[in-house]
């Protein structure tokens, strides 16, 4: 049987307690491993200087410094996004900007189980899913259809 690594295990044992099902693994811990000295993360107002946004990006704040943040629309279309941070850091504020920036420019879809984006929907004319929404139809067949539609959700 292969080893997990340890991020891994804890990854399986998070998805079977939400699965409610046991656990298929078993974490044993490890002698502690020597690591290589982890580099050095600048601000981004040190490290570089912001590009200047053209027409299509979405502008989504400023550095430090007052020189304008944006996301290329094109680009983040193409690719996938990970928005990422501790409670209170923003999140749903980046992504409230990114969907009504995008408004119009690219179809989208909101899936908004916690109904923290209910406003939305009273502003735009866009399709809203809950969980509830989601777990009816199905996961798979809703991750079909949005891939074969190319929506932003």
């Amino acid at each position: 049987m292969a080893k997990l690594s340890p991020a891994d295990q804890q990854v399986a044992q998070l998805l079977a307690q939400e699965a409610g099902v046991p656990s298929p693994v078993r974490i044993e811990e490890d002698e502690p491993v020597e690591r290589e000295p982890r580099a050095t993360v600048l601000p981004i107002e040190t490290s570089a200087p912001a590009r200047p946004i053209t027409d299509s990006d979405i502008h989504i704040g400023a550095t430090g410094k007052g020189e304008p943040v944006g996301i290329d629309l094109a680009k983040l279309i193409d690719g996938r996004l990970l928005i990422q941070g501790n409670s209170g850091a923003g999140k749903s504020m980046l992504l409230r900007r990114l969907f009504e920036k995008s408004f119009g420019r690219v179809q989208q879809l909101l899936i908004d189980p916690d109904g923290e984006f209910s406003t939305l929907k009273e502003h735009f004319d866009v399709a809203v899913l809950t969980a509830a929404d989601i777990a009816r139809v199905g996961g798979q067949i809703f991750a079909h259809h949005l891939r074969e539609h190319r929506y932003s959700a």
